[in-house]
């Protein structure tokens, strides 16, 4: 799905770029111009790994994926207990609002690179653990 995207928007660009005259001569017709973007352009790879044997295996390859320096030198085993935390306190009726105070109450995660640890694993929690919470990210 990404991939047909990207595609959809690197041919408009091109097509865009063609049709207003940038970078070709006058001396070709549209038709022809669309033709040769179209044949030019090469798809772009799209890598988003399949076959995750659950949900876990996603949840710490996104997570590592963010290269966030906290998120890097915690132990895969507290990452997801954490991202298990929050689905927890998901279920037991606390609000997004409130998961961040619940999961993570020490005074280290109201700033800086810990914040950004903290709302990476809520986030990533949401999206690949608990993801019938999906609607709260987007209230």
């Amino acid at each position: 799905m990404k991939k047909k995207i990207v595609i959809a928007i690197v041919s408009a660009i091109a097509l865009a770029l063609f049709l207003s005259g940038c970078g070709s001569d006058r001396s070709t017709d549209t038709a022809t111009q669309i033709v040769m973007v179209t044949e030019t352009i090469e798809p772009l790879d799209v890598y988003e790994p399949s076959g995750f044997t659950n949900a876990e295996d996603k949840f710490l390859y996104d997570a590592h994926g963010l290269h966030n320096n906290v998120l890097d030198n915690t132990p895969d085993e507290e990452i997801i207990s954490l991202g298990h935390k929050v689905c927890h306190a998901l279920d037991n009726g606390r609000t997004f609002d409130t998961v961040l105070a619940y999961v993570f109450p020490e005074d280290k995660y109201k700033s800086g690179e810990n914040i950004e640890f903290a709302y990476d694993i809520i986030f990533g929690a949401i999206d690949n653990l608990c993801p019938q919470y999906n609607y709260q990210l987007k209230e």
